[in-house]
Order: structure tokens, then C-alpha cells, then sequence
């Protein structure tokens, strides 16, 4: 298995844990099973641990749900309203037998969302890399280019001016500190790929691969793809550990 697919997965997911509504005994356990990792995940938990405490929820709901200080939606950094990219977002989702809408009912491009998707498409290229036969090869193949399309398309375009605007607007240590790991996180995946990180402002197409045939022959139990006669999506959320 592709290690360092897993080990994205599994730090995009940790993020992802770590922007849900606050249950804080929920997010202590979750952090404590990351905290002796000896791997970058240990230092996300570690710096977050200890920020938890019974104001988060209060703060949640000031930030993101309430008088809305820092907006969780891809549309807010990206022109307004995301028009047809929000369609094409959550046609990209459905590619992959996905929808958003799990937890908190989070529509297509809020962070949440994303980062699950992030942390989904990276465990999806682990688990293809497990198999050296040509039909895995070509999964791989068109992961990647579905990774990298959502990244650059997507979640690398506004990530950093979300977490600006969360740094400095946040009146709690958590969120402060999570928004520094997350611009952490998704910059060393763009150096670690490659790939150059979007400017903001910039309206990228939304253009993937086709999935269509591809998906609908995928086997992998875990990935969950959408065949086409099938008329229920499967809640992103709902498929990464909690």
C-alpha cells in the first residue's frame, strides 16, 4: 500500500475531524488516537489537544454558524457565488458515488466537505496501490488526475484565505492554531505532488477525467462507487472513520 496515500488520508481526515461542531469529548478521543503516531498526524493532535475546552462550541457557532465571522464555503474566497462550479464540485463528488450533506449538512464546497473528499480520493489511491495488476495501475491513474483537478480546482484555491481569515478572526487558540495546520497540510501535499499552488481570484475550469466506465467497474469494497442504474449517493461523510 501506497504509505504516504495513507498517511494524506489520514491527516485530511484528522482536519476534517477537527472543523466538525464540536463534541469535545468526541475530539479529544479522536486526537488522542493520533497523539503517539510517530508521524506528522501526532503533531496536528498534539497542538490541538490541548485547546479544547468548553468555549469551542460557543466559538463554532460564532465563526461559522451564527453572526457567520468566517465563512466555511468555497463560494465566499472564489467571486461570490460559485455558479456552475458549484454543480461541477458536486458532479465530481457523484463521480465517485459521493454527496455532501453528512454530519451537518454541509452542501458541496464547505470545508468540511472538502476535506473529506480530500482525505477519501487519498485513501481510494492507497488502496488501488495495493494491487499491481493493470485495471488497479489505471484506477491510480485516474485518482490522481481527479485529485489533482479537485486540489487545484478547488480546495487549493481558497484554503489559505480561509485560514487568514479564520487566524484573525478567531478569538479562541484552537481555531487559530488549526488554521495554521491546515495552510500546512494542503501546502506540503502541493509540494509533495508537484503541483503549483492556484492564486486566488483566479477562476480555474473545472475539467477531470472521464470516471464514468472506470468507476463503474471498480471492485475496491471500500470506495463505493456509483454505478449508473444506482439512484442513491452515499453521504461523504459517512465513509471515513469518525
Amino acid at each position: 500500500m501506497d504509505q504516504k496515500a495513507l498517511l494524506r488520508a489520514e491527516g485530511y481526515r484528522l482536519l476534517a475531524t477537527a472543523f466538525r461542531y464540536p463534541q469535545t469529548e468526541e475530539l479529544r478521543e479522536a486526537f488522542l488516537e493520533e497523539q503517539d503516531s510517530p508521524t506528522e498526524l501526532s503533531q496536528i493532535a498534539s497542538a490541538l489537544l490541548p485547546l479544547i475546552d468548553d468555549d469551542l462550541c460557543a466559538e463554532y457557532n460564532r465563526l461559522f454558524a451564527q453572526a457567520v465571522a468566517v465563512s466555511p464555503h468555497e463560494r465566499a474566497y472564489t467571486g461570490g457565488d460559485l455558479g456552475p462550479g458549484l454543480g461541477q464540485l458536486a458532479a465530481l463528488y457523484e463521480a465517485f458515488g459521493l454527496r455532501s450533506g453528512g454530519r451537518e449538512g454541509e452542501v458541496p464546497d464547505h470545508i468540511g466537505a472538502q476535506l473529506e473528499f480530500a482525505a477519501f480520493l487519498c485513501l481510494k489511491e492507497a488502496l488501488h496501490s495495493e494491487d499491481s495488476s493493470p485495471e488497479s495501475t489505471e484506477a491510480v491513474t485516474i485518482v490522481r488526475a481527479a485529485r489533482q483537478t479537485f486540489m487545484q480546482d478547488h480546495l487549493g484555491r481558497w484554503v489559505c484565505a480561509f485560514a487568514d481569515k479564520l487566524r484573525d478572526r478567531s478569538f479562541h487558540p484552537y481555531f487559530a492554531c488549526l488554521a495554521g495546520l491546515l495552510t500546512e497540510w494542503v501546502k506540503a501535499d502541493f509540494v509533495e505532488q508537484s503541483w503549483e499552488m492556484p492564486q486566488m481570484g483566479r477562476h480555474l475550469p473545472v475539467i477531470g477525467p472521464d470516471l464514468s466506465s472506470e468507476l463503474a467497474d471498480d471492485s475496491e469494497p471500500m470506495t463505493c462507487p456509483s454505478a449508473p442504474h444506482e439512484e442513491v449517493s452515499i453521504p461523504l461523510s459517512t465513509l471515513l472513520p469518525a
